[in-house]
């Protein structure tokens, strides 16, 4: 135990544990990094969220917790999700523009986010996500309206949010990608969206 204390000071790496999952910090005089690529996530967690996967079924966030029991923590690269900007409420506080809420579609490109027990923190990355129609097999694609230009803002919209906005992950059928969902620009929808997440709506 005295050594791996030793060791630990002279690296001055912290690690914290988060159910499965490890935060690790290393510092030193020039750098400081920190490394959360990994999840937290229960078994309990993934055995449902797979369950749902498979039943190609809309997860809600309102069916999930916070910290590690929270949406963002299973989500993956690829994820079709929908999200709230303008005004919202974080634990009964109003915060947001001040704007009516709109609800947006996105899928998921990075994920820069760190969990605690009972919160969560940090940006979620992607493209927007166009969808044709809300209906289920209606088509979705990331290719914005402009997609002969000479870079990637030309051909997509990128956007961010916080894990407070995020309120659902759609399934989606990405089509012509071998395997990896993020070399995929259209899909489709294995299921029609909930009413509650149709344009811009009120939940």
């Amino acid at each position: 135990m005295v050594a791996l204390y030793l060791h630990l000071l002279a690296a001055t790496t912290v690690q914290v544990s988060l159910g499965a999952c490890f935060i690790t910090q290393h510092h030193n005089e020039n750098t400081h990094k920190c490394n959360t690529t990994c999840r937290p996530t229960s078994a309990f967690l993934l055995a449902a969220a797979k369950t749902k996967a498979e039943a190609n079924t809309v997860d809600y966030q309102s069916s999930f917790g916070r910290g590690s029991m929270h949406l963002s923590a299973i989500l993956n690269e690829g994820d079709a999700v929908v999200y709230q900007t303008g005004t919202w409420e974080v634990d009964g506080v109003e915060v947001g523009t001040g704007e009516a809420k709109q609800l947006c579609y996105a899928k998921i490109d990075t994920l820069q986010l760190v969990w605690t027990h009972d919160c969560e923190h940090g940006q979620i990355r992607g493209l927007l996500l166009t969808l044709a129609s809300y209906d289920e097999g209606s088509e979705v694609s990331t290719k914005g309206s402009n997609d002969s230009g000479n870079n990637l803002e030309d051909e997509y919209e990128f956007v961010e949010f916080g894990p407070e906005q995020l309120l659902a992950r759609l399934p989606v059928e990405w089509e012509g990608c071998s395997g990896n969902a993020m070399d995929c620009d259209v899909g489709r929808l294995l299921v029609s969206v909930p009413a509650a997440y149709v344009g811009a709506d009120d939940e």
